[in-house]
C-alpha cells in the first residue's frame, strides 16, 4: 500500500514537471527512482497516433526527497539510476581510474610485480614499490589510459589476488 502511495506521488511530480500537454507512461521503479516516460497527448480525431520529439526521455523521482531528473532521448535510466546508487551522481561514468586497496590471502606476489610492471608499463622497481605500498599503506591510484581497458586491467589485477575498483568520474 505505501508502495503505490509513493509511486501515485511521484507520478504527479513527473506529470507537472511533464506538462499537462503530455501523457505518462510505463512506470519503472529502481532503488532509489521511479521512472516516467512522457509523450505529447494525441490530438482529437487522430487515431491516438502520437509523433514522439527527439529529446524526449524518462523524467526520474528521486523516492525519498521528490525531486525530480529529465533524461534526454539518450540517456538511459537504468543507467543512471545504477551510477546514483553506486557513487551518488546520476549522470557519472565510470573512470579509466583504478583503486587498489589491498590483497586477498591467495595474492601472488611476484605474478603481482610483473602483472603491474607489464600492464602499466612501469619499470620493475616500481611495480615492485607498488606492490610494497599496496600491502601496507593506503589505496593506490593508477590510471589504465581508457575505461574499457580499466575494467580489462582490473580483472587481470583480481585475477593475481589484489583488491579494487574502477573509480567513477566524480570520484576522480
Amino acid at each position: 500500500m505505501k508502495m503505490r502511495a509513493e509511486l501515485e506521488k511521484a507520478a504527479q511530480i513527473a506529470q507537472a514537471a511533464a506538462g499537462h500537454d503530455r501523457e505518462l507512461d510505463n512506470a519503472k521503479i529502481f532503488l532509489s527512482f521511479f521512472a516516467f516516460f512522457h509523450y505529447p497527448k494525441p490530438e482529437p480525431g487522430s487515431d491516438g497516433v502520437v509523433m514522439v520529439e527527439a529529446g524526449t526521455g524518462a523524467i526520474l523521482v528521486h523516492r525519498r526527497t521528490g525531486e525530480f531528473y529529465r533524461l534526454g532521448a539518450c540517456q538511459i535510466p537504468e543507467a543512471c539510476s545504477a551510477a546514483y546508487e553506486a557513487c551518488g551522481d546520476l549522470f557519472a561514468n565510470k573512470s579509466s581510474v583504478l583503486e587498489l586497496t589491498g590483497v586477498y590471502a591467495e595474492f601472488n606476489r611476484n605474478t603481482a610485480i610483473l602483472l603491474i610492471k607489464k600492464t602499466f608499463d612501469r619499470t620493475l622497481k616500481e611495480a615492485r614499490n607498488t606492490i610494497d605500498k599496496l600491502q601496507t599503506a593506503a589505496p593506490i591510484r593508477l590510471d589504465s589510459g581508457d575505461t574499457w581497458a580499466a575494467k580489462e586491467k582490473l580483472v587481470s589485477l583480481q585475477a593475481v589476488g589484489i583488491k579494487g575498483r574502477q573509480l567513477w568520474s566524480n570520484q576522480v
